[in-house]
């Protein structure tokens, strides 16, 4: 209501919403044009006047959307475990492969990556998450190491590998964060790539959410495909 009764006589509702907002956009451009003028990046701009996950849905579809970036701010409590923070949101509710940067994380060179999956819910990946992964590898040239996780003796699953040289691991483990960060510690990688499912609303409500923990207990970029 404060925009609207901001707005000047002949001026819609939504342009007096939007105009701030876009000239925040184009500020921020010129900054990241000049920071990175020696990238071969080019930026666009998009405003949506909506609710969060959905404006991002349609950004994805309309603009064929491969990645996802997205910050954690490291929220806790109960509120997250029943709502979900921005992050958390995007990740459940998006079928786009998805990068989160832990709050304070700073770059560095990516000398090992670990793609953790369980072997009793993954199916196959998707086009998409494949030439994803393949991409970010082939950009730094790291150690790959493959951790299949399940709660039964399990042989090499050919259907999931991609094409990049591998280092292929096995755990008899539930598939979970513990699991997961030990693994990280152990073998001392940069980034996570981790295959995920949806968790059920009634699950998180009672005993948080597992993506919940992981992703706010990392220290390491972490990439979530479906």
């Amino acid at each position: 209501m404060d925009d609207v009764m901001a707005s000047t006589q002949g001026e819609s509702a939504y342009n007096s919403i939007i105009k701030d907002n876009n000239v925040k956009l184009k500020a921020l451009v010129k900054k990241l044009r000049k920071t990175y003028k020696l990238q071969p990046f080019t930026f666009n701009t998009l405003f949506d006047f909506d609710d969060f996950v959905p404006a991002i849905n349609q950004a994805v579809e309309s603009h064929n959307i491969d990645l996802i970036i997205m910050g954690t701010n490291g929220a806790t409590g109960a509120s997250e475990v029943v709502f979900g923070s921005n992050t958390l949101k995007v990740i459940r509710n998006i079928e786009c492969p998805i990068l989160a940067i832990p709050k304070g994380y700073t770059f560095k060179s990516l000398e090992r990556v670990l793609f953790a999956y369980d072997k009793n819910k993954l199916i196959d990946l998707s086009s998409t998450s494949k030439k994803m992964m393949v991409e970010i590898l082939d950009m730094h040239q790291p150690t790959f190491d493959v951790l299949e996780i399940t709660d039964y003796k399990s042989s090499k699953s050919k259907h999931i590998l991609i094409d990049y040289p591998s280092n292929y691991h096995i755990i008899k483990a539930n598939f979970d964060w513990y699991t997961i960060e030990i693994a990280t510690q152990l073998l001392k990688v940069d980034m996570k790539m981790i295959h995920w499912e949806r968790e059920s609303f009634l699950k998180r409500i009672l005993f948080g959410g597992e993506d919940t923990i992981l992703l706010y207990n990392t220290m390491t970029p972490m990439l979530f495909i479906r």
